[in-house]
């Protein structure tokens, strides 16, 4: 897949209005957008289904785990697998931290911007 001409650093040039592309009746591309958004949708069923179940086997194996525990709930939790299905282990994350960039700006002004790099150029399909 081609790329477009890249901008030098630096420079601040507006972006040029996309250029719009009409599938042709049968083409690929008009086959590829008539499949996305069903696969899209049930991409996010499925995520949302899975999210669902992972909730449940937490909740069941914690539960479980504090049966067999005495009470207690551990920090971490092997479940054995199946006929079908692997086994997985559950560990507790409960005091995990994450990077507040607003404070480190605000803190560090302009520090931040030393440390960037530039991503990888890509192409990003979302909807008009």
């Amino acid at each position: 897949m081609g790329t477009p001409q890249q901008q030098q650093p630096g420079t601040a040039l507006p972006a040029p209005p996309p250029v719009p592309v009409t599938p042709a009746p049968g083409s690929l591309l008009e086959q590829l957008m008539s499949m996305l958004d069903a696969a899209e949708a049930a991409r996010d069923e499925a995520k949302q289904r899975a999210e669902q179940i992972r909730a449940g086997i937490a909740a069941e194996a914690a539960r479980l785990a504090a049966e067999a525990n005495g009470g207690r709930l551990p920090e971490g939790i092997l479940i054995a697998g199946g006929p079908g299905w692997n086994g997985r282990i559950m560990r507790w994350h409960g005091s995990d931290t994450v990077f507040d960039k607003d404070r480190f700006e605000t803190d560090y002004p302009g520090l931040l911007g030393k440390y960037r790099k530039p991503r990888k150029a890509f192409w990003d399909l979302r909807k008009a």
